[in-house]
């Protein structure tokens, strides 16, 4: 029964939308369990770069943490702090020697703490 005008003039028969009104598969259709796995598919993609994405927030996060930690110590402390922290960068970055400037100044006039 297709009554064209039924109900504001649309029809109350409903065809599946992968499929013609002879009920003959569309061309290019998908069937259900296909859908479900692309979906599936595409949710497990999204949430691992979701949670990738989550990781690195938080590595950042700690990194500027510590690094304001570290500022506050130094700005609060005399300057044997600085020179601790500029020998640990002169060995890890191979500067050997006293011709070389301090990485960290550390030449304060007056302490804010």
């Amino acid at each position: 029964m297709n009554n064209e005008f039924a109900e504001g003039g649309k029809s109350r028969e409903t065809t599946h939308p992968d499929k013609t009104a002879a009920g003959v598969a569309a061309p290019g259709a998908v069937d259900d369990a296909t859908k479900a796995e692309l979906l599936l598919n595409h949710y497990n993609d999204t949430m691992q770069l979701t949670l990738r994405q989550w990781r690195a927030r938080n590595r950042l996060f700690l990194f500027l943490l510590l690094l304001l930690a570290a500022m506050a110590i130094d700005l609060c402390t005399d300057a044997s702090i600085g020179d601790a922290i500029n020998a640990y960068l002169d060995n890890l970055l191979g500067r050997n020697g006293n011709d070389n400037p301090p990485l960290l100044a550390t030449h304060v006039a007056h302490s804010a703490c």
